[in-house]
C-alpha cells in the first residue's frame, strides 16, 4: 500500500500531492519552474463542522497571512507529518488519513488553490481521489515519516558512542523517543508489524542504555542493528 500511495503522490495527474510539495518537502513546482516555499488559500477555513466551531465557543476565522489576511497559509513539509497532528493552522483534521482525504473535498477544490490546480490540469481536473487511493497515500506518508524516526534515531545512537557517560543519557533519551514515534506512526495506520517488532526491541536496548554503566555501549550498538534491521523492512 505505501509504495502504491507513492506513485499516487507523484502522479501529477492524480494525486497531484507533488505539485505543492516536491519530494515531499515544501517546495511548490506547478509545472512553470520552482515556487519556493509558497503561500496559497486552500480553503482549510471552509470546511464544514470544524471541531472547534461544533463547540459552544465563538471562534473567529484566520484569515491567514498579512493585515488584512489574504487567506494564505504556507506550505509544509510531509516528511514527519504524519506524527504531527492534528492537522492545519486551525487543527481541524485529527488524523494524516483525514489531512489527505481534506484534498479531494469542496473545501479544497473550490479554493483559489484548488482552481490553480484545475488550471493546471490539461482536462481542468482537481484532485479525485477514492477512498482507499486516499488510505495509500496516508500509509506512505506514515512510512517516509517512520523512515525519518528510525535515520535520527540511528544517528542519536551512534552519537551517543562518541560522547562521555554523562552526556550518553541525553542523545539516548532522544532515540528512545523518536523510535517511540516510529512504533506509534506505523501502527496508527495498522502498517509494517514485521517492522514495528525489531523498533520495539530497539526501544527495549536504549532504554536499557540508558539504565546501564557497564553495558550500555553493547546495548547501544544491538539497538542500532535492530533500527537497521527496521529500516531495510520498510524499503525493501
Amino acid at each position: 500500500m505505501p509504495k502504491r500511495g507513492q506513485e499516487i503522490f507523484l502522479d501529477n495527474k492524480l494525486g497531484k500531492c507533488n505539485l505543492c510539495h516536491v519530494n515531499a518537502g515544501a517546495t511548490a513546482n506547478l509545472g512553470a519552474g520552482s515556487l519556493g516555499n509558497a503561500n496559497f488559500n486552500t480553503g482549510v477555513e471552509d470546511l464544514p463542522d470544524q471541531p472547534a466551531r461544533l463547540t459552544t465557543q465563538k471562534v473567529p476565522p484566520d484569515d491567514g497571512f498579512h493585515t488584512p489576511g489574504d487567506g494564505t497559509f504556507n506550505v509544509p513539509p510531509l516528511v514527519e507529518a504524519a506524527d504531527s497532528g492534528p492537522f492545519f493552522h486551525n487543527n481541524a483534521i485529527e488524523t494524516i488519513e483525514g489531512a489527505v482525504g481534506f484534498y479531494d473535498g469542496e473545501s479544497f477544490n473550490n479554493s483559489p488553490a484548488g482552481l490553480l490546480l484545475k488550471q493546471a490540469d490539461p482536462q481542468g481536473a482537481g484532485i479525485e481521489l477514492d477512498g482507499t487511493q486516499i488510505v495509500a497515500i496516508a500509509a506512505f506518508l506514515r512510512v517516509i515519516n517512520a523512515l525519518e524516526n528510525i535515520r535520527q534515531s540511528i544517528e542519536l545512537l551512534e552519537a551517543s558512542l562518541e560522547v562521555p557517560f554523562e552526556e550518553r543519557g541525553r542523545l539516548l533519551a532522544r532515540a528512545v523517543h523518536e523510535t517511540d514515534d516510529s512504533i506509534r506512526v506505523l501502527k496508527g495506520g495498522g502498517l509494517h508489524a514485521e517492522a514495528v517488532a525489531p523498533l520495539q526491541e530497539a526501544r527495549r536496548l536504549a532504554d536499557k542504555a540508558v539504565r546501564s554503566v557497564f553495558f550500555g555501549r553493547r546495548h547501544t550498538k544491538e539497538a542500532i542493528g535492530e533500527q537497521k534491521k527496521a529500516r531495510a523492512l520498510l524499503v525493501e
